[in-house]
């Protein structure tokens, strides 16, 4: 009876620190992720600038071959 009562807080025992283990790694990909995404957010808003600035361009290329 002891002994599978050993047995049996080993095995929790070793469950858990795999359970620990496990949440470790989801919240480093998690963390990664997080930040991957801001990147991403913060060149996505680089290349609207980019856009919005050649299209004001364009705009005032048009209008001064409209003039001229």
């Amino acid at each position: 009876m002891v002994t599978k009562l050993e047995a049996d807080l080993e095995r929790e025992r070793l469950e858990r620190h795999w359970s620990e283990s496990e949440l470790g790694r989801v919240k480093s990909f998690w963390e990664i992720t997080q930040r991957d995404m801001e990147d991403k957010k913060a060149e996505l808003r680089n290349m609207e600038n980019t856009v919005e600035g050649a299209e004001e361009r364009h705009q005032l290329e048009i209008k001064v071959r409209s003039v001229a």
